[in-house]
């Protein structure tokens, strides 16, 4: 059985906490870093982000042990927290792209209106101009001419301001470019919708999908860095009694025990002929023979149990690991039903 390492849960707790920081990220934005700042709404958002963590693991526990309450309980905390958090956290996306997509668009607007400004601007400048030599009487420049020749002069200086304006504003951004750049790949791909179409649903989908990434990620890294170790129980070898055998090995306990016990110790009987002998143990190993495990379970708890999870519960077993230990001594044992639960107790001797 592979042994969880401290370093993989350490990397798992890491990225729980990176993944909870973006969610928080997501709602507090640049806030998060001014916590002398922090009001009830801020810290009512902390603690609901991570009560809703803290429901997921503590709803997979409760399934585990089969407290059906339990688990319904912390699935309806584990969802209400879920939506409260997408719905505060696509609520402040949304705001926040709404905000951009409408700067962005007002930028647009004022560089087109500039632009027709501009337009107009020269044209009436190249009219003021034509004006300017048409009035002229060969050379000379009359009161009308003049006159022409200051309109044009001042429509100049209005089209200069028009084209500082312009190039201060610089080009024309695209809305919602990301969504507009995503749509021409998928448009590449064949899916069906128009490009509009598909802008319209990624830019609903793209912050829900964040907060439920984010939320979602902390939630299956914390529950892998402190998941319950795996146990390790080692099965001792049963035989035909019903009892098992164990043996103590080492040089020190052999000696110790050889030294309690008065006299010598008898010569093993030799095998009868016909049949193959026995693997003999080794020297600084002594066989001694202990209780069956549910039998000393049983004895440990008064004689019975009120049902087969107790037993196995006792032994620090499976259930179906503790019925086939029953099974194996079950000559030895009292069994009743009591409705879907199994009673199990010694046989009283006669």
């Amino acid at each position: 059985m592979i042994t969880p390492t401290t370093k993989g849960r350490a990397l798992a707790i890491i990225a729980g906490c990176a993944f909870a920081a973006g969610g928080l990220t997501i709602l507090l934005d640049k806030e998060l870093l001014k916590p002398l700042l922090w009001t009830s709404a801020h810290w009512l958002t902390i603690l609901m982000v991570f009560g809703t963590i803290a429901a997921g693991h503590l709803m997979v526990d409760a399934t585990r042990a089969r407290h059906l309450f339990s688990t319904l309980g912390f699935l309806a905390l584990f969802l209400s927290g879920t939506g409260l958090v997408v719905y505060s956290s696509v609520g402040r996306q949304v705001e926040a792209q709404g905000t951009t997509t409408l700067s962005v668009e007002d930028l647009n607007k004022k560089i087109v209106e500039k632009s027709a400004d501009l337009e107009a601007a020269k044209a009436r400048r190249d009219y003021a101009e034509q004006q300017v030599q048409a009035t002229m009487t060969k050379s000379y420049c009359g009161r009308g001419c003049k006159d022409w020749k200051l309109n044009a002069k001042d429509v100049s200086v209005v089209i200069s301001q028009l084209e500082t304006e312009i190039a201060a504003l610089g080009p024309q951004k695209p809305v919602n470019a990301q969504a507009a750049a995503m749509a021409d790949v998928l448009l590449l791909f064949h899916v069906p919708g128009s490009k509009e179409q598909i802008v319209s649903a990624l830019t609903l989908l793209i912050p829900f999908s964040k907060t439920i990434f984010f939320e979602i990620g902390s939630i299956v890294s914390l529950g892998f860095a402190f998941r319950p170790a795996p146990i390790s129980i080692a099965k001792p070898a049963s035989d035909l009694t019903g009892q098992s055998d164990y043996s103590i090995a080492g040089a020190n306990d052999f000696q110790a025990l050889k030294a309690s016990i008065s006299g010598e110790l008898p010569d093993p009987t030799p095998p009868r002929g016909g049949r193959k002998s026995r693997k003999s143990l080794p020297a600084n190993v002594v066989p001694l023979i202990v209780k069956h495990p549910v039998v000393a379970a049983l004895e440990n708890n008064g004689g019975s149990v009120a049902s087969n999870r107790e037993l196995a519960d006792l032994m620090s077993v499976s259930p179906g690991e503790a019925s086939k230990r029953s099974q194996e001594i079950e000559h030895l044992l009292e069994v009743r039903w009591a409705g879907k639960e199994k009673r199990i107790a010694l046989r009283r001797s006669a």
